[in-house]
């Protein structure tokens, strides 16, 4: 059966950024009312030409191949990953009016020590799926992490693992997604915002932070700043403990979590129905 029949714009082979290597009616690059589909093995350099519509990556290994290893998401595209790899990346480009969601089974690897991150300037999601060993860079964008799982975070990374560079980058920690920082970050090194970036949990996250040999004080360290908040409570060195626990303090397996909001802790121990008093956080 030809790929063309019924199948939107199939990518076939080499450098996705080149129109020939998508086939489907009318073929090129996707755009919009020209979805494209990747399924088997390509690469993807970080050329600024510009993808439309929407795309759907569900399996085979992509392979970056720009400068240093760079790739580039440009245009109004939304990109979906829910399955296969991306491999390989330094810097993983998300340019403003694009979106990328990494979702279902699928995996990003940073392969390229000095540097490696996702930088976005438009929005990246993941609600699901595995990120390893890079860094979080909204620059004047948007990251939500809301499922799924960041895996040795920040070890090839030269500066901070979670780096909000203005007012306008913004990182939202919700839903279960949990972190392991690499063993390499230090409380200094795992979260940096500047110019009123924003790293705001949501009041239900239910996942975990994991940071090996991390003492309560380090996490405070790397929390307390203006710039993030819990459920819009901001977290300081005075409220810490009533917002977060630590368990594991100063040993390999340091952990953080969220203390549970009255109504969550209420459910988890069968009293949801009573009315008894409950005090939130302040």
């Amino acid at each position: 059966r030809s790929p063309s029949r019924g199948l939107g714009d199939v990518y076939k082979r080499q450098e996705m950024h080149n129109g020939a290597s998508w086939t489907g009616a009318p073929g090129g690059l996707p755009s919009s009312g020209n979805d494209g589909t990747i399924a088997v093995n390509g690469t993807l350099n970080d050329s600024g030409t510009a993808f439309g519509g929407n795309v759907s990556h569900t399996a085979g290994i992509i392979t970056t191949t720009g400068i240093s290893g760079d790739a580039r998401i440009a245009g109004t595209v939304a990109w979906t990953q829910s399955g296969g790899q991306v491999n390989g990346f330094r810097q993983f480009f998300v340019d403003a009016g694009a979106s990328y969601t990494l979702t279902g089974s699928g995996s990003m690897t940073a392969g390229i020590n000095g540097g490696s991150r996702a930088i976005v300037s438009g929005s990246f999601s993941q609600t699901g799926g595995t990120f390893f060993d890079g860094a979080f860079n909204p620059n004047g964008g948007s990251i939500s992490l809301t499922g799924g799982t960041a895996t040795n975070l920040g070890l090839r990374h030269d500066t901070q693992a979670l780096w909000g560079r203005n007012g306008s980058s913004t990182i939202f920690i919700g839903g279960d997604h949990s972190i392991a920082f690499a063993s390499v970050v230090s409380a200094e090194e795992a979260i940096l915002l500047e110019g009123g970036a924003t790293l705001s949990f949501d009041s239900d996250w239910s996942g975990s932070w994991q940071a090996d040999g991390f003492s309560a004080a380090d996490w405070v360290a790397a929390l307390d700043d203006t710039g993030v908040t819990i459920g819009g409570t901001q977290v300081t060195s005075g409220n810490f403990t009533s917002l977060f626990n630590v368990t594991g303090a100063g040993t390999a397996g340091s952990t953080l979590t969220a203390v549970p909001e009255p109504s969550s802790a209420a459910a988890l121990l069968g009293l949801a129905g009573l009315a008894l008093p409950v005090r939130r956080r302040k």
